[in-house]
């Protein structure tokens, strides 16, 4: 079954095609830091950092297409990649860990308090 969204005519992607982009998605490069890791979802949760012209700094769920990433992903990682925006659909692709060790060093120091946001403890850095 497929679905049409708001304001297209383009039909949404079955769960099959969680990762396919319909023409006129948007791409935005990301980089954060990994919060969390759901393989079974395929999901991160993410610290990112602003992403210009489109979002402010969050932590928020997007999920990963490259299964082979997602699988060596873990909390403290610095990841990069591109931003797929397809309609209220959000994902990573071209998925990198960077080896720079700014995420591991604030994982290493402390955790974020209860109730602080994990992208308000890193800018506290």
């Amino acid at each position: 079954m497929m679905a049409v969204s708001c304001g297209t005519d383009a039909p949404i992607p079955d769960e099959g095609q969680r990762f396919t982009a319909r023409p006129g998605a948007l791409r935005f490069p990301i980089t954060g830091c990994v919060v969390s890791v759901d393989v079974d979802a395929q999901d991160i949760v993410l610290a990112h950092d602003e992403i210009a012209g489109f979002m402010n700094a969050m932590t928020m769920t997007l999920g990963v297409k490259e299964t082979v990433v997602l699988t060596a992903l873990a909390p403290g990682h610095a990841v990069s990649g591109t931003l797929v925006v397809d309609g209220a659909r959000l994902w990573i692709e071209d998925t990198k860990i960077d080896e720079d060790g700014r995420c591991r060093a604030v994982f290493d120091r402390a955790s974020p308090t209860r109730g602080q946001t994990f992208s308000r403890h890193l800018a506290r850095r």
